[in-house]
């Protein structure tokens, strides 16, 4: 319910109430990472905002606007912003535990896309202190959409401190790196999981379009001068011909430096600027079959304006899928870090690359693991070592005939294919024997066919007028056999009959298993001695090799 001044009250849990886009499974930057006293981002859709009571209601107003508001309210004592990915272009204010007021929850910002969030707040107090007289906690949340990431700002303090921290740009680079590339080449039970999920839903929204990540700097002059000259070496990145690469596990961030746009070119309009631009692109490490996070190619701007020993470093990363944007900002983050000596000054190798390789030895276990598992399972499902590709693949009674006689599956297999049409031959001239159907007069001429290679005479060239006139020839024996699985009662001549049309078809190795399969069911309590002499048959006609 709304108070008397605008405000919603949204209850707090461990000091903490959430702006974002709805948690995203892995979209988890661990708090005091990037952020302030205030505001921190927590993933690349979510910003947590810290508050003065452990567990209370505060005071909440949300305002989402189609353009960037004014310069920050100085009645406000503290205020910080941060940019984030709606992916439906809905932002919802939510307690710490999951309690959404309903005017904060799923409130439509525009389309997907970024957008930038401003908090700012007021009457602050420590846990242990009481709030002042008609002055309650209160928080300002204002949303609006952009073109552009722009990273976390801290606009003003106030006296609230949390536990003391430092914020950890490598660590953060590190998992918005890992995040990128998972996003792109997710594991397949992840797939499988969102696919189940996406049933009867609606289709997703389309991707937003392409913005701008912009980062600026303070560094030591002499800095700045090494990377106009040496960038690839001060971006921690290898030369590979005219192009200088940073590894991504199996992927790559390939640069090529290009010549410079002029102002009428749209290039930079600084006056004393120098100016560095870089292509970028993903691809695959040579020898990976990785998906890259974006096939577009992008393009880098490093401007450096000099001063007094120390210069102004702006980089701007043009043509970013916008879901992308606050990733690659926190990846920047850390490789100007390095330049200026920051937290992340001179690591090697960086954040991401430890974090991809456990990631691979991980998936290669779980693969191994999966691979092993079904290999045990094929085992068991088909009577003894796994099958080859062919035997996989054909659409044939092969799983049957191997529980009956694993060896004699295989040997048919490894025939050739003329022997495989004369073992399909024999077995069907068994299997219509053992039902008494090989000398009732309609059959006779389909066997002599069959034998010469010809097509099935009628009406064996249409199966449900075949079956029909089986059942309807009073002729017909009516006998029964049970079951491999110990079915009894089971018609000798239903399982015989479908041979002849199995003997013909088109794969050579699904008529020889299907034959002898149908075969051996017909036999019944005497299936040990057909199959002996199906082998038996195989070896004279050349295919015991």
């Amino acid at each position: 319910m709304e108070s008397g001044d605008g405000f919603t009250p949204v209850f707090v849990s461990y000091h903490q109430f959430q702006v974002g886009g709805g948690a995203e499974r892995g979209d988890d930057l661990g708090l005091y990472t990037v952020g302030d006293d205030l505001l921190q981002l927590t993933g690349r859709s979510q910003l947590t905002v810290l508050t003065g009571p452990h567990t209370a209601h505060v005071g909440v107003r949300l305002a989402v606007l189609g353009s960037p508001p004014p310069d920050d309210d100085h009645d406000w004592e503290a205020a910080a912003e941060a940019t984030i990915w709606l992916p439906d272009g809905r932002v919802s204010v939510c307690g710490l535990m999951g309690d959404c007021p309903d005017p904060f929850r799923q409130v439509a910002a525009g389309p997907p896309g970024l957008f930038r969030v401003r908090v700012q707040a007021r009457d602050r107090r420590p846990e242990d202190s009481s709030p002042a007289p008609g002055a309650p906690e209160r928080y300002a949340v204002t949303v609006w959409p952009v073109n552009e990431d722009l990273g976390f700002r801290t606009v003003r303090r106030d006296g609230l401190r949390s536990s003391p921290w430092a914020p950890r740009p490598a660590r953060a680079a590190g998992w918005a790196m890992v995040r990128l590339v998972t996003l792109a080449n997710p594991d397949p039970r992840e797939v499988a999981r969102r696919r189940l999920l996406a049933v009867g839903q609606a289709p997703a929204d389309p991707p937003a379009g392409r913005v701008a990540v912009r980062r600026h700097r303070t560094i030591p002059g002499s800095r700045a001068t090494e990377l106009l000259r040496h960038p690839a070496e001060l971006l921690g990145a290898r030369t590979d011909g005219d192009e200088f690469v940073l590894p991504a596990g199996g992927l790559e961030i390939r640069l090529r430096v290009l010549p410079p746009l002029s102002q009428a070119e749209g290039g930079p309009r600084e006056q004393d600027a120098d100016h560095l631009r870089l292509s970028w692109r993903w691809a695959p490490r040579p020898g990976s079959s990785s998906d890259v996070p974006d096939t577009g190619r992008g393009s880098v701007d490093v401007l450096v304006t000099p001063g007094d020993g120390r210069a102004e470093l702006a980089v701007v990363h043009h043509g970013v899928r916008a879901p992308d944007a606050v990733l690659l900002g926190l990846v920047w983050d850390h490789l100007l870090d390095r330049l200026g000596g920051g937290p992340g000054d001179g690591e090697s190798p960086h954040p991401w690359e430890p974090l991809l390789a456990d990631l691979a030895a991980r998936a290669a276990a779980r693969a191994a693991d999966d691979l092993r598992r079904r290999r045990e399972y094929e085992a068991r499902r088909w009577g003894g070592t796994p099958p080859s590709d062919r035997l996989r693949e054909v659409a044939a009674n092969t799983i049957g005939l191997a529980l009956l006689d694993r060896a004699l599956l295989d040997a048919l297999a490894e025939a050739a294919p003329a022997v495989q049409r004369a073992v399909a031959r024999w077995a069907t001239r068994q299997a219509y024997a053992l039902a008494g159907l090989a000398e009732i007069d309609w059959i006779v001429p389909a066997l002599a066919a069959l034998d010469r290679g010809e097509p099935l005479p009628p009406p064996f060239d249409d199966d449900h007028r075949a079956w029909q006139r089986l059942w309807a020839d009073g002729r017909v024996p009516a006998t029964t056999v049970t079951s491999p699985d110990g079915t009894p009662n089971c018609s000798a001549q239903a399982m015989a009959f479908p041979a002849i049309r199995a003997a013909v078809h088109p794969d050579p190795l699904a008529g020889a298993v299907d034959t002898v399969y149908f075969a051996a069911l017909t036999a019944g309590d005497q299936r040990p001695a057909l199959l002996a002499a199906a082998r038996a048959a195989l070896a004279d006609l050349g295919g015991d090799r």
